[in-house]
């Protein structure tokens, strides 16, 4: 497999800028096609971690350094409601506000962060408990059971949803959801769990924000995130989907996605908490993560192969440097001559760059 224009190094463009030094959204060297704004989604995602009593110093850290870290780095609410004697559990909450256009979530980075903290890292076999409202425990359960099956199938991780065993404090709304299993298996299921709850969250948002508009926009149904889960709408006329998240391999940098900026902390950076004794948080990795990046695929015909590369590449050039999207370009397999076009970024970006592509097939 060969790519066409992937070169490193993306000359400027020779083209006007403003008074404030600003270059126009589409060069006057481009194909114009009208744009339309895209209406974002969001809906908050609140589910609790249970820590055994004798573990939650570690979590708060001293002075709250740890916790106020743990904070910082998710971006997530996270109040912690220490229980009383070390017999008992206490219930941390956990409280995003997630988006049909993240790139990560921070109820996703606040949970894997917990459980670092909550369970000994020489331990063989872990154990989490959560507690997730029971309006939404039907995204992990599926009819039958078929979705909890399914996550038990592709983690290897042991899964249990039950009403009873909870702490006394708990609320009567919440259900328990216990996950044990080796440290990657068990950090995968989680990452499942919280992904599929933030589905739920997404696609309640979704429909009430339909709803609200009285049907005038027409809502097709997307693939979602794991097989067997719920699906979520698209919002978009031209078929572009709530964009699945997408996560570097913690303490791996080899293995970091491109489509992040390598100063960004999609794979955890160590948490460094001064003057408490503490020392950073380990990096975790979870193969869910890799396998679901944002990332776009259109289909070039052989006819605008040409006006979508241009001379040496700078159309093509000139597409990555305006959208800021990441684009590669694979050659034919087939007879037909047909190139793929793979398109990675933000949904602003990957929206842009997917415009200027038909831009130019579409061109005389």
């Amino acid at each position: 497999m060969s790519v066409l224009g992937s070169t490193r190094h993306v000359p400027e463009l020779a083209v006007p800028a403003d008074d404030h030094g600003r270059l126009p959204i589409y060069q006057s060297i481009l194909p114009v096609i009208p744009t339309y704004s895209a209406p974002k989604c969001s809906g908050e995602l609140e589910f609790r971690v249970l820590c055994p009593g004798g573990k939650i110093g570690l979590v708060i850290g001293r002075g709250g350094a740890t916790i106020k870290n743990i904070r910082q780095e998710s971006g997530a609410r996270i109040d912690v409601d220490d229980a009383k004697n070390d017999k008992e559990e206490s219930i941390i909450t956990i409280i995003s506000t997630e988006s049909t256009d993240d790139v990560k979530s921070a109820a996703v980075e606040a949970v894997l962060l917990l459980q670092a903290k909550i369970n000994d890292s020489e331990d063989d076999r872990m154990n989490l408990r959560l507690l997730v409202p029971n309006k939404v425990i039907g995204c992990l359960i599926g009819r039958g059971g078929s979705i909890v099956n399914d996550m038990r199938k592709k983690t290897k991780a042991n899964i249990l949803i039950s009403k009873g065993d909870k702490p006394r404090r708990a609320s009567s709304s919440d259900e328990l959801v216990e996950v044990s299993g080796e440290a990657d298996k068990l950090r995968d299921a989680l990452v499942q769990i919280i992904l599929r709850l933030r589905e739920a969250v997404l696609k309640e948002s979704v429909e009430s924000q339909n709803s609200d508009r009285d049907g005038q926009l027409t809502v097709a149904a997307s693939d979602s995130l794991y097989g067997s889960s719920l699906p979520l709408p698209a919002l978009l006329p031209h078929n572009q989907q709530i964009a699945p998240l997408g996560y570097d391999r913690r303490g791996e940098p080899e293995r970091a996605l491109e489509v992040f900026p390598r100063t960004s902390s999609y794979g955890y950076s160590s948490m460094q908490v001064t003057d408490d004794g503490y020392g950073g948080l380990p990096s975790y990795a979870s193969k869910a993560y890799e396998e679901h990046v944002p990332r776009l695929e259109m289909t070039v015909p052989a006819s605008g192969i040409s006006k979508v590369m241009g001379k040496h590449g700078t159309n093509l050039d000139n597409i990555r440097k305006i959208s800021g999207a990441h684009i590669e370009i694979i050659e034919p397999k087939s007879s037909r001559h047909e190139h793929i076009a793979y398109i990675s970024g933000t949904s602003e970006q990957r929206h842009s760059a997917e415009n200027l592509i038909k831009a130019f097939i579409m061109s005389t």
